[in-house]
């Protein structure tokens, strides 16, 4: 899911900042978050072109990104199992939300059983209490239920192997695994702007795959604040790039 569209206001050379506005979907009532580059100075259009090109890709990276990240506990067999009918709360605090705050900087961490009811939740990388993200979950609820509609593609079947043909023949004969279904967006929480990504929970081995539309599903938060914008200033080499 692509993020809103940004317009280019005014710009300057020497700093990027991104000013989110808060779209109203009558819809669904889902804050849908903008970004708005502006400065104090003239630029031709040209140059605005290129600036708003770049910003967009971005953006599209930061959202793939996200994606890779909660891929590495989503696709896994662990994960499957310690979240699932054996679910095992220790567990998941180390290995979900503890895992992704300390080694991704993510900022929230929410799972929801099969029944779309968070079961647990992870602040600033502590656990908390699921009830105190009810008004957030509320409010991303029309992605929530996109993630619940997504239906992981199966790994092909490979073709048949040559007579003789040894397990590294077989091995590499795999096709590649399709990719992970997820949705991503970007809103404001708490009056904050965030990049957000939601993944059904699915394995890595496709005999322990659930039924489309039974998985666990992991929302995945982190705020577009001022770590986030170091982080690009410094992939991207912006000049004093914020978010504000």
């Amino acid at each position: 899911m692509q993020p809103a569209t940004s317009t280019i206001e005014r710009w300057n050379t020497s700093a990027v900042a991104l000013l989110p506005m808060v779209l109203a979907v009558v819809t669904s009532a889902l804050a849908v978050l903008g970004f708005v580059a502006w400065s104090t100075g003239n630029i031709d259009h040209r140059a605005a072109e290129r600036q708003t090109s770049m910003m967009s890709n971005v953006l599209e990276h930061r959202q793939a990104r996200i994606v890779r990240e909660i891929s590495s506990v989503a696709v896994n067999d662990q994960t499957l199992i310690n979240t699932g009918q054996a679910f095992d709360s220790d567990w998941v605090e180390v290995n979900l939300g503890g895992w992704l705050h300390r080694y991704y900087n993510h900022d929230r961490t929410v799972l929801l059983n099969p029944q779309d009811i968070p079961v647990y939740a992870m602040v600033d990388g502590a656990t908390a209490e699921v009830g105190s993200l009810r008004s957030m979950l509320a409010a991303l609820e029309p992605l929530i239920a996109k993630a619940r509609a997504l239906r992981p593609g199966q790994r092909p079947l490979p073709p048949p192997l040559a007579p003789g043909a040894g397990l590294a023949d077989q091995l590499a004969s795999l096709p590649p695994r399709p990719r992970p279904p997820a949705v991503t967006d970007f809103a404001v929480i708490d009056g904050k702007p965030a990049l957000v990504a939601a993944m059904p929970i699915i394995g890595d081995s496709d005999g322990l795959r659930p039924q489309p539309g039974t998985e666990s599903i992991i929302l995945a938060i982190q705020f577009l604040d001022t770590c986030a914008a170091d982080q690009i200033n410094r992939e991207f080499l912006f000049e004093d790039g914020r978010f504000s």
